[in-house]
């Protein structure tokens, strides 16, 4: 059992630096900045995880010395992992000096620790390894707990939620402007991030249930407190790495605009004041829109699969951003709606042509331009009020009704 529970504390830390150095080898290969930063966020986590393996396997030459680290190098994790998630939201974004204060945390963390080193080196032994948590005299035994309690159970559960409710209060105008610049959401979505968020704190929650009942050192509760890091970490690392860049790191460094920081604004109902600034005019957006209804039915450049407005503004050689604004303003819909209406136009096409009865609800979503059956059948369910297969049944039904009239008369 012991030989199991060691391995399992292992495991994480060589899974954070293989994690950490496929994500910079990707970074380096031109993936974009936010392999960078998940780089980091797995280093962070590899020193955290070493020094749980080294307390555990009770390396204490190495112990005495990494413990002042330890803590800051944890409150380093989430930080790291939030300019993760804003290299993702944010255009060519890169480090400014004010992103400095997400750091404050582990470096005050970090002074606070100086004590440790200050004290004998057999003193420090003890500290780790009986004293700590049981220790009643000496004020700088005490003061070192109630540091480290401080900071794991104080400071980092506040960073999670502060963090954790940033982004989700953020994610809804990220969509929206997701819905102006692409044509499909499959792996753009971020999903997978508000799903590692619920887990934890559900793997929070479960271990202070455990340890409420006094379960904390039992062999068992250590297994299971690792199988689930494993797990968690493996997560992060695995959809991070098939998180590709969104936004490329080329052109303006701006940010995704009013949508992204305030998390409130309708692409669509708020286009007055968005645009208010713009100098397009009327004129220039009836051009714009001629050409491209124009270039949309003669091209069908809606069936391409990963079609993005900045894709289309070049083939009409006109700005992305103008683009979008007369999109938005001549159509009332954002660039993801009005894409995905031609394509379910065309999808009605098809599941009406008797020579594409053979195709499936999938095969009729790839041939109109869909990634996913999902997708496919939401947007047909807001543009036709019905799923495709309900769609083709009323055809069916109406096409055999409208021939048994024609025979009748």
């Amino acid at each position: 059992m012991e030989i199991i529970d060691s391995i399992l504390w292992v495991i994480p830390v060589w899974q954070s630096l293989l994690f950490a150095l496929l994500a910079y080898v990707s970074y380096i290969r031109g993936k974009g900045n936010s392999r960078f930063f998940l780089a980091l966020v797995m280093l962070s986590t590899a020193f955290h995880f070493a020094f749980n393996a080294i307390y555990i396997c009770r390396i204490n030459d190495i112990l005495v010395y990494s413990y002042s680290f330890s803590l800051p190098s944890t409150l380093l994790i989430l930080p790291l992992f939030h300019l993760y998630i804003k290299s993702l939201l944010l255009k060519s974004y890169t480090f400014s000096v004010k992103e400095y204060k997400h750091f404050l945390p582990a470096i005050g963390f970090l002074v606070l620790n100086l004590p440790f080193l200050f004290i004998s080196k057999p003193e420090r032994i003890w500290f780790l390894t009986e004293g700590f948590g049981n220790s009643t005299d000496g004020f700088v035994f005490i003061y070192l707990t109630w540091v480290y309690r401080i900071g794991f159970y104080g400071i980092l559960y506040l960073q999670f939620f502060i963090y954790a409710f940033r982004f989700l209060s953020q994610y809804p105008g990220f969509k929206k402007e997701i819905e102006q610049h692409f044509s499909f959401q499959e792996y753009i979505n971020l999903n997978w991030i508000k799903w590692i968020m619920s887990l934890f704190v559900v793997f929070l929650l479960m271990l202070d249930i455990m340890h409420f009942v006094s379960f904390g050192d039992d062999y068992l509760y250590r297994i299971y407190f690792n199988v689930l890091i494993i797990f968690l970490h493996l997560s992060i690392g695995f959809y991070g790495l098939l998180q590709d860049q969104i936004f490329p790191d080329k052109g303006s460094s701006e940010k995704l605009g009013l949508a992204v920081t305030n998390g409130v604004e309708d692409s669509n109902d708020m286009a007055p004041l968005k645009y208010k600034k713009s100098n397009l005019s009327n004129e220039k957006k009836e051009d714009i829109e001629k050409v491209l209804v124009l270039f949309m039915e003669d091209t069908q450049t809606y069936l391409k699969g990963d079609l993005s407005i900045e894709f289309l503004a070049q083939c009409l050689q006109v700005s992305s951003k103008h683009l979008s604004q007369t999109i938005n303003e001549r159509f009332g819909k954002n660039f993801f709606q009005y894409i995905n209406d031609y394509r379910c136009h065309y999808a009605a096409s098809l599941l009406t042509d008797p020579q594409a009865s053979h195709l499936s609800v999938e095969g009729i979503a790839s041939s109109s331009g869909f990634n996913s059956k999902s997708s496919f059948i939401d947007s047909f369910r807001r543009v036709y009020k019905c799923t495709p297969s309900e769609y083709r049944a009323n055809q069916s039904k109406s096409a055999e009704l409208d021939n048994s009239l024609k025979i009748n008369d």
